[in-house]
């Protein structure tokens, strides 16, 4: 009985350390069976890298930025280059990415801030080196009778070549520095407490790869859609309905903070969620459904608001149609138009208030100007000012579609800037 009792502590011992290893292998096996593995084509080594100043090859950087804006910066393009294989050579799949979204939800080209090349772009264009990975690009827009200023950095590709890979949005100004975008993007968290939770933490990781130069960032917010969007949402193999959420990240970026800023909140519908980002512009807010999916959960559907609140009976507006409404003259006028018509407000001038303002309005089939709103907020002054100016525009010449005049959404942005 004696040694009995003295073994006793020692079987204790090992009892507890045999429950301490099951448990740990049931935890193990669910994290395993519940966490979704990352693409196969996400790597670590591929997240933004610094390079150390000394080993940086200015004067290559300097050429690969020029060579590439002084080809896009024609228009047309040379039917020589294939400008497809020519932007691959010179810009990352994740700046791409990013320009084409910008390019498309307002209309507006990231690489030069503008709508339309100006005619003195090639003679005055310039690129000098700032700190580190940072450029400067800067030309004369004659339009707006002013230097457009443009940082952009670089990184190292994955086939080792030097590229393009960040451009700072208008509303940045000329800051350079790393401190404005994510050094990589944001991965969804493991556990969500919520279909809330879940939510936002997809919306955060989503819109974080738009806002970054990591390589990884085209890989992942593929793997993001297939894991966390029903199959049905997807259509030939894009985003599909997910448009609506790059709508709302195109507005949802301030103009004082880089950081996208947005709101989720339920519906009285079980189940639904609008977002938007927290102003009360329409452009972007949207309907999303999240349904619970094993472990996590799944974004099911997602509706704008005019499929949900439009009247039946109104007659359809477009937004692409076979031949695009036009202002007098085209795309150059509308542009001197915007420029001379538009006055900034003396208020927010004493504020110091500068930004930029995206109003979208319907061009209708007479080519009148009609429901013109307020998509992107900069103040609210310069708001009014810029409404003001939209909808006292001349009769456009109407889109046609099917031989038909039609209704067509368009959208415009007006900057203001005040001089140095």
């Amino acid at each position: 009985m004696e040694t009995s009792s003295k073994k006793r502590p020692f079987y204790i011992l090992v009892a507890s350390l045999l429950l301490v290893v099951g448990i740990g292998t049931d935890l193990y096996l669910w994290y395993r069976a519940s966490h979704k593995a990352l693409p196969k084509s996400y790597d670590k080594q591929y997240q933004a890298t610094q390079q150390t100043e000394a080993s940086i090859d200015t004067a290559a950087d300097i050429k690969i930025i020029r060579e590439f804006y002084e080809v896009s910066g024609q228009d047309p393009i040379p039917d020589t280059i294939d400008w497809m294989a020519f932007r691959k050579r010179h810009l990352t799949q994740t700046l791409i990415d990013y320009i084409e979204l910008i390019g498309t939800h307002c209309d507006y080209d990231a690489m030069t801030r503008s709508q339309d090349t100006p005619t003195s772009f090639l003679k005055t264009l310039r690129v000098r080196a700032l700190k580190g990975d940072w450029y400067m690009v800067s030309y004369y827009a004659d339009y707006e009778k002013e230097w457009m200023r443009i940082p952009v950095r670089m990184v190292t590709d994955r086939d080792g070549k030097r590229k393009i890979g960040f451009v700072t949005d208008a509303s940045q100004g000329e800051k350079a520095t790393d401190s404005i975008f994510y050094p990589q993007v944001l991965r969804m968290g493991k556990v969500h407490r919520n279909a809330q939770s879940f939510l936002q933490d997809f919306y955060r990781s989503y819109m974080s790869t738009y806002l970054t130069p990591d390589l990884n960032a085209p890989a992942y917010r593929k793997w993001l859609v297939n894991h966390y969007v029903a199959k049905a949402l997807r259509t030939d193999g894009g985003d599909g309905v997910l448009y609506l959420l790059c709508e709302l990240f195109s507005t949802a970026v301030s103009n004082k903070h880089w950081q996208p800023h947005y709101q989720l909140k339920p519906t009285k519908q079980t189940g639904w969620y609008e977002a938007s980002d927290g102003t009360d512009a329409d452009y972007g807010r949207h309907y999303v459904k999240v349904e619970k999916a094993g472990n996590d959960y799944l974004i099911t559907d997602m509706k704008s608001l005019e499929e949900d609140d439009e009247p039946e009976d109104r007659e359809e507006c477009f937004e692409i149609v076979e031949q695009m409404p036009e202002f007098p003259g085209g795309q150059r006028k509308l542009l001197e138009y915007l420029g001379s018509h538009t006055t900034y407000p003396e208020s927010a001038q004493k504020q110091g208030l500068e930004g930029r303002v995206i109003i979208s309005f319907v061009v209708e089939k007479d080519g009148s100007i009609a429901d013109a709103k307020v998509e992107r907020s900069a103040a609210p002054d310069l708001d009014t000012e810029a409404l003001r100016v939209v909808r006292a525009m001349p009769l456009w010449k109407p889109g046609m579609h099917h031989g038909d005049p039609v209704r067509v959404k368009f959208r415009v942005p007006i900057t203001f800037r005040l001089s140095e």
